[in-house]
């Protein structure tokens, strides 16, 4: 009989040689942000959950993916799924802020920081909008109880478009500043929990807006326009009971002339509050990039940052040195860069899951345990709605 062990040796010999082959490359997906190049160690559990996730399967998706961050809670990929799926899968702007926030936090010096960052803007304004669509469908608590002042848009007497974009520059350039300075709430939220409410009740006014939000004073005004460009604006400031304190005496001006009706509104708001803190320097906006400015901002409140771009950037053009105006510049741009980077974080987790996966066995043994039928519908298909399609059980929830 021959000796079976040189066959055995050269078996071995060939089975090394075969191990370290190349393995065949596949396409990097294209991207508007470069992919940076991260070194991941991954769990079946992290495994399991993404192949889930691109199933629509977002409910058990998230479910290990919290257990793989309780099995390496340093390692940032598993947030970042679980931020996806809030994002793109259940349609949770404020938890995927949460998620991604965290990674901030705790791995500051992740390289994919430089994707995530600038998507954080955008769902800042998507959160806000939820906060604010929440409380006026399902909240019982007033949803500025506490607020010393908020703020609700001038109105035009005799509503038109035109009159409606400039009242609502008016508002943002000479009552953000006065919000800003005496409340720790941000202009942008009360902007946009007026827009909600407008757009739920149009014909609603400033002391029902009170009543709602429950902050102790709301100040808002109503406009008049002739048709010789002759305007006249009276203030009232509004308890939370929807009750009239104080009211103004109607403050008139020219539209050509708005750095002198800017000196009678300062004059009249001085009267009310010890300081306004509207800068008397600069020189007003005209007319025109005021309503600029108004049109700009209605767009971003609705979610459309392409043309709200377009307004506020020939709105700038005209009036450079106004500081609001290159603030809402700022968001605006912000928030657009945010809204086009969604998919670019998608890919950056795909990236990392081209790597061949050493826990392949242990995944699909985590995979054979879920029986509960997927969604029809894909990731990038789902609505936003108030509440999501399945709620994540309680030992998953952050």
């Amino acid at each position: 009989m021959k000796p079976i062990l040189p066959y055995i040796m050269v078996l071995l010999w060939a089975l090394g040689c075969a191990n370290t082959l190349p393995h065949q490359s596949q396409t990097e997906p294209v991207l508007a942000h470069p992919v940076p190049t991260i070194k991941k160690e991954s769990t079946p559990y992290e495994t399991a959950a993404w192949h889930l996730f691109r199933n629509a399967d977002y409910v058990r998706a998230l479910r290990l993916a919290y257990r793989a961050t309780e099995i390496r809670p340093q390692e940032p990929s598993a947030a970042l799924l679980i931020g996806l799926i809030y994002d793109h899968g259940l349609n949770r702007p404020d938890l995927a802020l949460s998620a991604y926030n965290h990674i901030l936090q705790q791995a500051p010096h992740y390289e994919g920081v430089g994707i995530i960052q600038p998507r954080l803007p955008y769902l800042f304004r998507r959160t806000q909008e939820r906060v604010a669509q929440l409380s006026l469908h399902q909240s019982d608590t007033p949803p500025l109880q506490g607020m010393p002042l908020a703020i609700f848009p001038i109105l035009p007497w005799a509503p038109n478009k035109t009159d409606a974009a400039f009242t609502l520059g008016l508002t943002d350039i000479l009552l953000s500043s006065l919000l800003d300075e005496n409340s720790s709430l941000p202009s942008l939220r009360t902007h946009l929990l007026a827009h909600a409410f407008l757009d739920a009740f149009p014909n609603a006014n400033a002391n029902a807006f009170a009543r709602w939000t429950g902050a102790e004073q709301t100040l808002s005004g109503t406009l008049v326009h002739s048709q010789n460009h002759d305007i006249s604006l009276r203030l009232e400031l509004i308890n939370k009971q929807g009750q009239t304190l104080q009211a103004s005496a109607p403050i008139v001006g020219k539209m050509s002339q708005l750095n002198l009706f800017r000196d009678n509104f300062v004059h009249a708001l001085t009267q009310m509050f010890d300081q306004t803190y509207i800068d008397t320097q600069l020189p007003m906006p005209s007319s025109m990039a005021l309503t600029l400015h108004g049109q700009a901002l209605d767009a971003y409140l609705s979610g459309d940052a392409l043309h709200a771009r377009a307004y506020i950037e020939a709105a700038t053009k005209l009036s450079p040195t106004t500081k609001r105006m290159r603030n809402l510049n700022r968001w605006i741009k912000a928030d657009y860069t945010g809204s086009q980077i969604g998919n670019d974080l998608v890919a950056l987790y795909r990236s990392l899951k081209l790597q061949p996966d050493p826990d392949e066995a242990a995944t699909r043994r985590i995979l054979a345990t879920q029986h509960l039928l997927a969604p029809s519908y894909g990731v990038d298909s789902a609505q936003e709605t108030l509440t999501p399609f399945k709620p994540p059980q309680p030992e998953t929830a952050p």
